[in-house]
């Protein structure tokens, strides 16, 4: 089955997503700002995968909202610990 552009487009911001967040932690260090980058960039794609790949944009149910809450309160959970922590 073919792709449609819009997960086409979807393919490629992930793979820029992932590459910027590669980079930025690579390059970055222990930076806040980093970090809270690169977690911001995950929630990001997982909100792509949700929406797109498991067919949740055209859909009323609150469950891509559970789910994206969910990525976004591990991604603030992980911050505070890196916060916390350092």
């Amino acid at each position: 089955m073919p792709m449609t552009a819009s997960l086409t487009r979807s393919v490629l911001l992930l793979v820029l997503m992932a590459i910027l967040g590669a980079g930025l932690a690579a390059l970055g260090g222990r930076n806040g700002l980093v970090i809270g980058a690169v977690l911001l960039l995950a929630v990001a794609k997982a909100r792509l995968i949700l929406l797109d790949f498991m067919a949740m944009r055209n859909r009323q149910s609150g469950m891509a909202t559970a789910c994206l809450a969910w990525c976004a309160a591990l991604a603030l959970l992980a911050f505070l610990r890196f916060w916390l922590a350092g």
